[in-house]
């Protein structure tokens, strides 16, 4: 391993660390019917009663051996709550997003400042930051859609190694598990796999090609890349149609037939079972802007589940910084379109495959934050985070042609100085809206105070804070929130 690479994962290891810390520090306690959902069906493994859930296998079965692991392993210094350590975990994933997507920028860029500034926007937008520490399940594809990367990434520099195709297929394999969505990023992944390098035309290799082929332009056989593909598959697909076959048939016994709660509905819920997934046949843009908008900012009344399509943009004033943070999506929005119209063919030849996956992932995702909810800000994290992924790149473009062209420098400095800035005031924005207001509030959506019968019991324990019925004595006095909260 290259010096150099071995510093950057260090940082990246550093950085989802400093990150955990962070979100740790001001863990949020907001509670939402979802999250209490996704707690009783834990629960029911205590009983002996298992729970799949067809849209994300992972959730309940790892969620109850992860409670039982810390329970009994850590109890003195984790306590025993349940919630507490549902959090942990969403919390723990969260953190290695952000190593992930950090470790996958620098190995397409070797820039430090576009990795580091790319992976903190992300890790502060408001999608991401609103569910690193919920007990549900909108963290768990956002932020192994970067280890998915990274594993793709790594079978290609590898020459296509058998070996390495069965771990990146269990990697992909993982992914499904966290969502059954993420066979999207799979097949994005196989088909800009699958294609010759003779397709891109590299006429300026990437600095981790430059790196790791040097000056060898020989392409992998056919018959190797083939067989590794299908490795790859394999190890993706056999896991997969194993555990579904242990949820459907094993733990709910379900048949194979056209009864409404037949095996074939129970895998694909959303398009059979349920009124998600077919908002692409009533298509409503504010809906799907609202959803956008909301994965990028926390909104100042509160999370609003309902479709309201109110917005804060203000296109004319300068002088309120919420309203100057806002106005930030749709300005960039048209800067995106810019960029496609007059740099689409240059970007594609410069990142060559790399540009080509994400184009593929970038169209999936949107599809599915348009049809699945679009008003609601979760199917929407992973668009908002290839939407910062885009602008890094594009500022890593800029700074290259820069090198061959001095005229390109002033225009490289001020995308550099303008993404640190949009990077700077989306991180202060959801910061004092998301982060602290659900950490230093209780707060509750669709609970109502109790569950049945049982009253909610909010992190009081003595093990988990210093002051159990005060925890936040001695923090943030001054904080101002509004009415809602």
């Amino acid at each position: 391993m290259k010096t150099k690479t071995f510093y950057a994962i260090l940082f990246a290891i550093t950085l989802g660390v400093v990150y955990f810390l962070l979100l740790f520090s001001n863990l949020q306690r907001q509670l939402d019917h979802d999250q209490v959902v996704y707690t009783n069906n834990i629960r029911s493994f205590f009983v002996g009663k298992q729970f799949v859930n067809p849209h994300h296998l992972h959730f309940e079965p790892t969620g109850f051996y992860f409670h039982k692991f810390l329970t009994q392993n850590f109890p003195d210094y984790l306590g025993t709550n349940l919630m507490f350590h549902l959090r942990i975990r969403s919390l723990l994933f969260a953190a290695i997003g952000i190593s992930a997507c950090f470790l996958y920028l620098y190995l397409l860029t070797r820039k430090y400042l576009v990795a580091f500034i790319a992976s903190f926007a992300i890790g502060f937008q408001h999608g991401y930051l609103s569910y690193a520490a919920k007990n549900d399940t909108g963290i768990y594809p956002a932020s192994w859609l970067f280890v998915m990367l990274l594993a793709g990434l790594a079978l290609y520099h590898s020459r296509y190694s058998i070996y390495f195709s069965c771990f990146a297929g269990l990697v992909l394999f993982a992914g499904v598990m966290f969502h059954e969505y993420m066979v999207g990023s799979c097949i994005a992944l196989f088909i800009g796999l699958l294609l010759p390098d003779s397709i891109f035309q590299l006429k300026i290799p990437t600095a981790f090609e430059r790196i790791k082929l040097r000056e060898s332009k020989i392409e992998v056989s056919l018959l190797r890349r083939y067989v590794s593909l299908l490795f790859l598959f394999l190890f993706c697909f056999i896991p997969t149609a194993w555990v579904y076959l242990w949820g459907g048939r094993v733990v709910w016994q379900l048949e194979y037939n056209e009864a409404l709660y037949s095996f074939q509905n129970w895998i694909f819920g959303y398009l059979v079972g349920s009124p998600y997934g077919r908002a692409i046949t009533k298509y409503i843009p504010e809906y799907s802007m609202r959803g956008f908008t909301d994965a990028f900012f926390a909104r100042t009344d509160g999370i609003q589940y309902n479709a309201y399509t109110d917005f804060q943009f203000q296109l004319t004033s300068f002088t309120n910084r919420v309203e100057v943070t806002h106005t930030l999506l749709p300005s960039m929005i048209l800067v995106f379109l810019l960029i496609l119209i007059f740099f689409f063919f240059k970007l594609t030849r410069f990142y060559g495959r790399t540009f080509f996956i994400l184009i593929l992932h970038f169209l999936f995702f949107l599809f599915i934050g348009i049809d699945i909810e679009p008003h609601y800000f979760e199917f929407w994290i992973i668009p908002a985070l290839l939407f910062t992924v885009f602008f890094a790149l594009f500022w890593n473009y800029l700074a290259e042609q820069a090198k061959e062209y001095f005229v390109l420098a002033p225009i490289r400095t001020l995308a550099g100085v303008g993404l640190f800035i949009s990077a700077l005031l989306v991180s202060v924005h959801n910061y004092q809206y998301e982060l602290i207001l659900h950490s230093r509030n209780f707060k509750t959506e669709g609970v109502y105070g109790k569950i049945g019968e049982t009253p909610i019991e909010y992190f009081k324990s003595s093990v988990n804070y210093k002051y159990p019925n005060d925890p936040y004595k001695e923090v943030d006095s001054k904080l101002t929130t509004t009415d809602l909260h």
